[in-house]
């Protein structure tokens, strides 16, 4: 006998968290106390069910405060324990903890995201059930890593970004690990770094410090690496190319951050500069001010010809209409796309010149992420093709049931114009940080367009 069991997870926006899990555990009698209950809980209410259904349960809330939820119950946090607090990842963000997702990825199904406001969760509790802690980076926390690797040495530590040469020299004599990515900022960092370790390093971020220019040359001695994150240092990076012993880079992802005058030569010498053939990830965010020469918009589509392997494309500037580039690309072979435009000329761009179906009209086969962002920041651009992994709540967003449907009503209208062209592979979608996740029911044409957050 096959025993199916469905559980509706629809979680109002506006309903407190313990409120909901008051209602599923059911009222308190009040003879019997809430912990004789889980002796004998109730056939009909939630804690009947094994301790391996609870943990799925709990693991697919979304933005919501977890340790209310461990509070309600003594069930609830020991499966809460066991299932939620076994994987961590500590982001410099500000943001609130968060448990999980609907976002189907394997990041956000194993990980509890856990920011600096809420830190403390994890500061003064035990952690022996925990297996592995990761830092996005090495802020803030040295003396409390220093002991915690001490009293918990079955913990694996590991730090995506570590800045400085204090932070690479303790990684490297407590032996957690070959460091596979490294932030460029000061070249002092690499100098030290053992030679035969960097034949392991796969991602380098490139950043601008006052008065300390990195030294790229360190570039040239990277042969497997494949990320490259050029953030305000477009001008210098290119300055080693004419002037350098440069040879031409073969990375995956390459992702460029620029906010000053954009000089021609700097879009037409990529193809010197790298291999575009063997990208598979490119992101081009130009946050000028200035308007640019209608020829750069030429210049981009013959770039944008050389990438035949490109599956993930991030286009973000309010001077140049991608429209024409983006249609060079070789058909049906982008993943995930995201166009970034300002609030002013939203209309016109989407309206006409801009109508997202027709610009991925030969990208509708196999385009599955669609992000289309008016809020450019001109002081500080963020990797937009890492919004399906990224959680944001939004308190002023949602708090009015009007101002919500508002835009839940607006966006899945464009949503359902887009479905009805054709995208069949179409699953996530990214309107300003307010995301919607698309849903096929088997066997049907039915759509489901659920906003996550």
């Amino acid at each position: 006998m096959q025993l199916t069991i469905s559980i509706n997870l629809d979680i109002q926006p506006m309903r407190n968290i313990a409120e909901l899990v008051s209602v599923a555990v059911g009222p308190t009698p009040s003879p019997p106390s809430c912990e004789d209950r889980s002796a004998h809980p109730d056939p009909l209410s939630v804690l009947s069910l094994p301790d391996e259904l609870l943990s799925i349960i709990l693991a697919h809330i979304n933005q919501l405060d977890t340790c209310s939820v461990l509070a309600t119950h003594s069930r609830f946090r020991e499966v809460g324990q066991r299932k939620l607090f076994r994987y961590i990842y500590v982001t410099s963000h500000d943001t609130q903890l968060v448990v999980s997702s609907n976002f189907y990825t394997p990041f956000y199904t194993n990980f509890t995201v856990i920011g600096a406001s809420a830190f403390d969760c994890i500061r003064f509790r035990p952690l022996d059930l925990v297996k592995k802690i990761v830092f996005d980076q090495h802020y803030g926390y040295t003396d409390w890593f220093k002991n915690t690797m001490k009293v918990y040495p079955h913990i694996n530590f590991f730090v995506e970004l570590p800045h400085y040469k204090e932070q690479l020299e303790y990684l490297q004599n407590n032996q957690i690990g070959r460091l596979r990515r490294f932030v460029l900022d000061q070249s002092i960092i690499f100098q030290d770094y053992q030679n035969e370790n960097r034949l392991f390093v796969e991602e380098l971020n490139v950043l601008k410090i006052p008065r300390c220019n990195p030294d790229l040359k360190v570039l040239q001695y990277l042969p497997n690496l494949r990320v490259l994150r050029i953030r305000d240092m477009l001008d210098v990076v290119h300055h080693a190319f004419r002037f350098g012993n440069w040879k031409k880079l073969h990375i995956e992802e390459l992702s460029i951050f620029w906010k000053q005058d954009l000089l021609p030569e700097y879009i037409t010498d990529l193809k010197y500069m790298f291999n575009l053939s063997s990208l598979e990830s490119l992101e081009l965010h130009f946050c000028m001010d200035n308007e640019v020469s209608p020829s750069y918009e030429s210049d981009l589509q013959q770039m944008l010809t050389r990438t035949t392997n490109l599956t993930q494309l991030s286009l973000t500037c309010q001077h140049i209409n991608f429209a024409e580039a983006i249609g060079m690309l070789k058909p049906n072979t982008l993943t995930s796309f995201h166009v970034g435009i300002v609030w002013e000329r939203r209309f016109r761009l989407l309206g006409y010149e801009f109508d997202i179906r027709k610009v991925l009209n030969r990208q509708q086969e196999s385009v599955e992420r669609v992000s289309i962002n008016d809020l450019i920041e001109k002081c500080e651009c963020s990797s937009q093709l890492l919004e399906w992994d990224r959680f944001y709540k939004n308190v002023k967003a949602c708090s009015t049931n009007d101002r919500y449907m508002y835009y839940k009503n607006k966006d899945e209208g464009a949503i359902r114009k887009v479905l009805q062209s054709g995208y069949l592979k179409l699953r996530q979608v990214v309107f300003d940080r307010r995301y919607y996740h698309i849903s096929y029911a088997p066997h049907m044409n039915l759509k489901d367009i659920v906003r996550v957050l």
